[in-house]
C-alpha cells in the first residue's frame, strides 16, 4: 500500500488543516460555529421580543376572524412586556 504524502497538499494557514479537495477555490470558507453562535445571540436579544410582538396582544371573546362571540365587555387581555433569559434551575442530566 502507497503512503500518502501530506506535504504536497495545501494547508489552512490558521487552522493547519489538509485540502484534499481536487479543485481550488479562492472563496474562504466562513466560521461555521461563529456564524450559529452569532445567529443564537441575535435570537436571545431581538428575535423572541420580535416574535412576540407579532403575537400579542392576546384577546378573549373573540373567533378566528378578530369578531365578537357575545356580547359582554369583560375582555381579558394578555400583553407582552418584555423577554429575559435566568440562569438554569436543572442541568442537561437532571433533565433528561
Amino acid at each position: 500500500m502507497e503512503k500518502l504524502d501530506l506535504n504536497k497538499y495545501n494547508r489552512d494557514p490558521e487552522t493547519g488543516r489538509i485540502d484534499l479537495s481536487k479543485t481550488y477555490s479562492n472563496v474562504p470558507l466562513p466560521n461555521l460555529c461563529d456564524v450559529q453562535l452569532n445567529s443564537f445571540k441575535w435570537f436571545e436579544e431581538k428575535g423572541v421580543a420580535e416574535v412576540f410582538q407579532d403575537i400579542f396582544p392576546v384577546e378573549s371573546n373573540k373567533d378566528t376572524r378578530g369578531h365578537r362571540t357575545d356580547s359582554s365587555d369583560d375582555n381579558a387581555v394578555l400583553n407582552f412586556v418584555s423577554a429575559e433569559w435566568r440562569e438554569r434551575k436543572y442541568d442537561f442530566f437532571q433533565c433528561k
